[in-house]
């Protein structure tokens, strides 16, 4: 169980200075609209994953007039969350037009990957809101997060399937191309989509029930939405599953008949990179549905699925740490209540957002807790 136990922050976003001590369960920040909380939640993100949910631009980050921008944090790592937790400090100096430095207890680290394993982050930013509603993209992220964490055969894969992607689109944009060269690549894609393929079709199911479980308890529609699983292969089943030459050959058939339509778009229409999750009541797409609050209890519950799912595929109770900006907007008392109990359910280090802290005060689900102000780029706790 990973648990983030401090942080300073050094010149990102209008954040000048700021150290904090976190407490192991809930950290409640509020302030004004533009007063430095959600910069508190992405530089949190940055030390989990070294990168950003707001901007692919990390020089963006580095507050204006600074050359350099530093992240420091101390957190425990381990099965239980006891004791015998090993105990690490982890820092990251991002300076302009230079590379960047992350360290862990002093040694360089080159992976961010192993950083992701190391503090497993989930973060709900006001963007995640809309997730029923946008693009692919981040339904797919999602998925891939919890497959990344729960099968250690995902993330090899996922990059080379990515590198066999990217030199195929290369080849479609050809002026002349030999088919054999197309076939060189289609097998190598298909060998590296095949363990992707499993690997999500294993945790798919999981993630489907949890939610269904957490939204049992709402009501109707909520209680009636359903999570499906849309290949990004034609005529994929489940029963290929048990028959991985023919699912082999499945996929490498689906690549050479739209070979002709790939090279008229110059890129691969078609494949592992292009599943989706849907969410469905009664059939119907939920976004044409839902309403706005009800499609925001809809993602947290999601999240919270992925939390579960990841719990139980590590057999250590442990919980990723959840990042959530602006909770509470949107959300009635009753919603918001049923969500913090969840999230207490899970022991997980939450780190949450909000305008209103009067929209807290009356709950009696939240547990022993820090709350901290935040006015203009400065964060002070609360006795």
């Amino acid at each position: 169980m990973s648990k983030l136990n401090s942080v300073h922050i050094s010149s990102l976003r209008n954040l000048t200075e700021v150290g904090l001590h976190l407490h192991p369960s809930f950290n409640f920040f509020y302030g004004d609209n533009g007063a430095g909380k959600t910069s508190l939640l992405e530089a949190l993100y940055l030390l989990c994953n070294n990168r950003s949910f707001r901007s692919s631009k990390l020089s963006y980050t580095i507050q204006n007039g600074a050359a350099q921008s530093v992240l420091f944090a101390s957190f425990t790592y381990g099965e239980q969350g006891g004791d015998g937790d090993e105990q690490h400090k982890l820092g990251i100096q991002r300076r302009r037009g230079a590379a960047l430095e992350l360290k862990l207890d002093g040694e360089p680290l080159a992976s961010t990957a192993q950083l992701a394993k190391l503090l497993p982050c989930l973060a709900l930013d006001p963007s995640s809101f809309d997730l029923l509603d946008a693009s692919p993209s981040g339904r797919r992220a999602l998925l891939d997060w919890l497959v990344f964490h729960v099968k250690h055969e995902f993330y090899p894969a996922w990059k080379a399937y990515q590198r066999c992607l990217k030199q195929r689109n290369m080849l479609l944009r050809r002026d002349k191309l030999e088919d054999s060269e197309l076939d060189y690549w289609d097998a190598l894609l298909v060998e590296q989509a095949l363990i992707l393929e499993r690997c999500r079709y294993e945790v798919r199911h999981d993630i489907a029930e949890a939610l269904k479980q957490l939204l049992s308890a709402s009501e109707a529609p909520l209680s009636e939405l359903s999570l499906e699983y849309k290949s990004g292969w034609p005529s994929l089943d489940n029963a290929m599953f048990k028959e991985p030459s023919k699912l082999h050959t499945v996929l490498l058939d689906a690549l050479r008949s739209h070979r002709t339509r790939d090279l008229k778009q110059g890129f691969t229409g078609i494949g592992s990179h292009k599943f989706d999750l849907l969410f469905r009541v009664a059939k119907q797409p939920a976004a044409e549905l839902l309403s706005r609050g009800q499609k925001k209890t809809c993602i947290v519950c999601l999240f919270l699925a992925l939390g579960t799912c990841y719990r139980r595929a590590e057999h250590t109770q442990s919980s990723p740490i959840y990042l959530l900006d602006d909770l509470a907007s949107e959300l009635d008392q009753e919603h918001l209540s049923y969500l913090l109990g969840r999230l207490n359910e899970q022991r997980a280090q939450c780190f949450i957002s909000t305008v209103q802290k009067q929209s807290y005060d009356a709950l009696s689900v939240i547990p022993e807790s820090s709350w901290f102000h935040v006015k203009h780029g400065t964060i002070t706790a609360e006795e």
